[in-house]
Parts: C-alpha cells; structure tokens; sequence
C-alpha cells in the first residue's frame, strides 16, 4: 500500500461517514408534541386536529354536567365522556379520545374537580 492510499482510506471513510450522518440526520422522524387537551379556569378544550385544519372543541364549565372515563382495561377506547346540559346536543354524552390510560384518569379527576370549584 502506497503512502497515498494509506492518507486516502481514513479521508474517505471520513467523507462516506459524514454522507451517511447528513441523510440519517434529514430523514429521521421528528417528534413534535402537541396539546391537545387543556383544562384551565374556563372549563375543558380539546383539539381534535392540530396543525393548519384546526379544530377544537370548547366546553365552559357550565356547559358540563359530569365527566366519565372510559377506560381501554375495561375494553372500552380510552378516552373522556363528557355528559353536557348544552339545549342543542339534548343532554347528550360527548366521547374525546386520549391517548393514554393515565392521562385519562387524570383528566377525569382534574375536571371534576374543576366542577366542583365552579359549583362551589
């Protein structure tokens, strides 16, 4: 082996190793956290679809009358029952899926708590 291609084999390895960082870097995934459910002062939001096409659904707190969990351990989709007094809905129960168990049971607890405030 020649003094060139000995400095040439680690220049090039060197070159191909940062090639394949560059395009590993550009195609992974990015992982982006986004809100969708907030429980403030106000009452309950949920956002259904985030991004451009947004939608969210707004509930005050006298607008609830109870909240449900459904819970995926009790084969049921993970997610909040929220059972308003809104004339136009007629009492009906409105489902708001969550992505985790413990988020929901949270939330649940977090709203009837909410509620009890208000009622206060």
């Amino acid at each position: 082996m020649s003094l060139t291609q000995a400095m040439l084999s680690p220049l090039l390895a060197t070159v191909v190793g940062v090639l394949l960082y560059s395009w590993l870097f550009k195609t992974a995934p990015v992982t982006s956290y986004v809100t969708y459910l907030v429980i403030d002062e106000r009452g309950v939001e949920y956002v259904h679809s985030p991004g451009s096409d947004r939608r969210v659904s707004r509930y005050g707190w006298h607008q609830i009358e109870e909240v449900f969990a459904n819970l995926a351990s009790r084969g049921e989709e993970p997610g909040l029952t929220i059972k308003t007094n809104l004339p136009h809905l007629g009492g009906q129960c409105i489902f708001l899926p969550m992505f985790s168990e413990n988020d929901c049971l949270a939330a649940v607890h977090a709203v009837r708590q909410g509620l009890h405030e208000q009622r206060a």
